[in-house]
C-alpha cells in the first residue's frame, strides 16, 4: 500500500484511543499484535468478508455481463467439444472473456482458481454446488478395416474372441438391452492400453480393435466414416456419469456464470447427436 508510515502510525494510535486499548506492542524494531490486536483483527477479517460478500450479491441484480469467466475442463473434453462451445458463446457476448483452462485434477482443487469447473462423473461433495448438463453415453466401436477382417460381434459374449483397445484380463465391460434391466458382464482383453482418451480414439481409428468411448469422443469419426459401431442393440453400462458445471455453493452467482450456464445448457440441446440432454437437477 503506497501509505506513508507517519499517516498509518497516526490512525493506529487515534483508533488505540477510540478502542482504549493497546493492539499493538511496540519495540525497538518492529510491532506485535497484543492478545486485543489479534481479536480486532480477526473481527475485522470477518466483517470485510461479509461485505465483500454483499457487494458481490447486490452485482448479481445487474445484467450487465463483463470481465472475464474462469472455466476448467477436462483435457479431452475441453479440446474436442469446449473450445468450439466457448467461440460461440463470445460471439454471442462481445464484453465477455473467457479463461478456458484443461485439467483433470479433482473438482475441490480447480474451484479454488476457477469460477465454474465442467466435471463428467458423480458431483463431488456438498460444499460445492453441481448443476447437471448432460447425461454422457459411451458406444463400442471399431474402424472399417479392423471389422472388414474381423468381423462384426452380434452379442457381447462374442467380444472375447476380439482385440479391446484399452483393455485388459481384469477389465470388464457392461450391456443391457435397451428395453431390459439384466446386465450382461464380459471380460474383455486387448494388446494395447492407454489411460489417454484421445490416444485410444486413434487406436480405433487405425484399425488396431474394438474401443469403448465416449459418444461425444466419438460421434465426430463415425460421422466421417473412419469408425463404425457394434452392439447397436444393446447399451453400455458404465458408472454415473453425468456432465455436470461446478462452483462453490458460498460463490454468489454472477451475470456471467449465470449467463454461461443457461447458454451451455442450450448449446448441449441443439448440439451434437453425443448426448441426450436432461434437466438440471440439485445434487445431493
Amino acid at each position: 500500500m503506497n501509505i506513508e508510515k507517519s499517516t498509518v502510525s497516526r490512525s493506529v494510535a487515534a483508533l488505540e484511543r477510540e478502542l482504549r486499548v493497546k493492539l499493538f506492542r511496540r519495540t525497538a524494531r518492529n510491532l506485535v499484535l497484543t492478545e486485543a490486536g489479534h481479536i480486532f483483527l480477526e473481527s475485522a477479517k470477518k466483517i470485510l468478508a461479509e461485505l465483500n460478500e454483499t457487494q458481490r450479491a447486490l452485482t448479481t441484480q445487474s445484467d450487465e455481463v463483463t470481465g472475464t469467466l474462469r472455466v476448467n475442463a477436462p483435457t479431452e473434453f475441453g479440446r474436442v467439444y469446449m473450445g468450439g462451445c466457448m467461440s460461440r458463446l463470445l460471439t454471442e457476448e462481445p464484453t465477455l472473456s473467457i479463461e478456458l483452462n484443461l485439467s483433470d485434477d479433482s473438482p475441490e482443487e480447480l474451484s479454488h482458481t476457477n469460477d465454474v469447473v465442467i466435471h463428467i462423473g458423480e458431483p463431488p461433495d456438498a460444499r460445492l454446488f453441481a448443476k447437471r448438463l448432460a447425461r454422457d453415453r459411451y458406444v463400442i466401436c471399431a474402424g472399417p478395416t479392423y471389422l472388414a477382417k474381423a468381423g462384426a460381434p452380434q452379442n457381447p459374449y462374442e467380444l472375447e474372441r476380439h482385440s479391446c483397445i484399452g483393455a485388459d484380463r481384469s477389465n470388464v465391460w457392461m450391456f443391457k438391452g435397451h428395453s431390459s434391466t439384466v446386465v450382461t458382464s464380459v471380460a474383455v482383453s486387448g494388446r494395447f492400453s492407454s489411460n489417454n482418451l484421445g490416444v485410444l480414439l486413434e487406436a480405433a481409428v487405425r484399425d488396431s480393435g474394438l474401443v469403448c468411448l465416449p459418444l461425444w469422443l466419438a460421434s465426430s469419426s463415425l460421422r466421417e466414416g473412419r469408425l463404425h459401431t457394434v452392439l447397436d442393440t444393446y447399451e453400455v453400462v458404465t458408472p454415473v456419469s453425468d456432465i455436470h458445471a461446478i462452483y462453490p455453493e458460498s460463490r454468489a452467482v454472477s451475470p456471467k456464470l449465470r449467463l454461461f450456464l443457461a447458454f451451455l445448457s442450450r448449446d448441449f440441446e441443439s448440439a451434437p447427436d453425443w448426448v441426450p440432454p436432461i434437466a438440471a437437477k440439485r445434487s445431493d
